[in-house]
C-alpha cells in the first residue's frame, strides 16, 4: 500500500470538493496526457462516475478511473485503471478529516485486482505520482483565491 497524508488549510467540504469538482486546476501537468489549455479533467460525483481527460473537442484522452465510493465530505474512493486495465485495477481511496487550522487528507493507494507482480513494478511509480499530485493539491489549496 502507499500512503500519503498532508494537511490543507481549508474546510473538510471545501477540501473534498476541490479533490473533486476542481480537479481540472489543480491536477499537475506531468501528470496529463495533454496541456491544461487542451484538455479538462472531471470526476463525476457518484458511485459509478467517471474520472477522465477529454480534449478540448470531448474526446476521451485518458480514464483514470470510475468512483466506488462517494461519501461528501468524508470520503472518496475509486478504481484505478493508470498502470493496470479496467478489469484489474487498483484502488485510491482518500479520507478528509478536520484538523486543527484545516483538514487531514489521507490518500491510499492498494494493489486491488492487479497481480501482485504487476503491483511491484508499478508501485515505486504510483509512490512518486502520488508525491506529485498530493504536492499540486496542497499548493492549489493555499493558494486559491475562493477558500472559505
Amino acid at each position: 500500500m502507499i500512503a500519503r497524508s498532508l494537511t490543507v488549510a481549508v474546510g473538510v467540504e471545501q477540501a473534498f470538493e476541490t479533490w473533486t469538482q476542481r480537479i481540472d486546476l489543480w491536477w499537475p501537468p506531468s501528470h496529463r496526457a495533454q496541456p491544461r489549455t487542451l484538455s479538462h479533467i472531471t470526476m463525476e460525483g457518484r458511485v459509478g462516475g467517471q474520472l477522465v481527460e477529454r480534449s478540448a473537442s470531448g474526446e476521451v484522452l485518458r480514464l483514470f478511473g470510475t468512483v466506488t465510493g462517494w461519501d461528501p465530505p468524508g470520503r472518496l474512493a475509486y478504481d484505478f485503471y493508470m498502470g493496470g486495465t479496467q478489469d484489474r485495477p487498483t484502488e485510491v481511496e482518500i479520507r478528509f478529516s478536520a484538523s486543527d487550522g484545516g483538514t487531514r487528507v489521507n490518500v491510499e493507494h492498494r494493489q486491488g485486482r492487479m497481480s501482485k507482480e504487476r503491483w511491484g513494478r508499478t508501485n515505486r511509480g504510483f509512490d512518486r505520482a502520488w508525491t506529485d499530485v498530493t504536492a499540486a493539491f496542497a499548493t492549489f489549496t493555499d493558494t486559491y483565491e475562493d477558500r472559505a
